[in-house]
């Protein structure tokens, strides 16, 4: 389960570690995903939001690493062929 607080002192929970913004990217794909929970975000649309000045291979290899590291903290994160996901389930802000 993935908590975006927004009031206060802004963080995002997973589980039972806290993301807060100074972690950009991390921070930045979780708020973008708990927004949009439920919708197949497309690869190139998050590529183009948390690495703007990146060539498409470059940006795609750092996407990958990102995601895997938030799935180490246990945000419920799903890879499609349509895009990526969290369920909307999965989220509450």
């Amino acid at each position: 389960m993935i908590i975006l607080h927004t009031l206060g002192a802004v963080a995002i929970r997973v589980g039972t570690h806290q993301v807060l913004p100074s972690a950009t990217r991390a921070f930045g794909a979780l708020f973008f995903l708990t927004v949009e929970r439920g919708r197949a975000v497309p690869r190139n649309e998050l590529q183009a939001l948390l690495f703007p000045e990146q060539s498409d291979s470059t940006a795609g290899h750092n996407l990958r690493q990102l995601l895997y590291r938030v799935r180490g903290l246990g945000a419920p994160v799903t890879t499609m062929d349509t895009g990526i996901v969290l369920a909307g389930d999965h989220a509450r802000d």
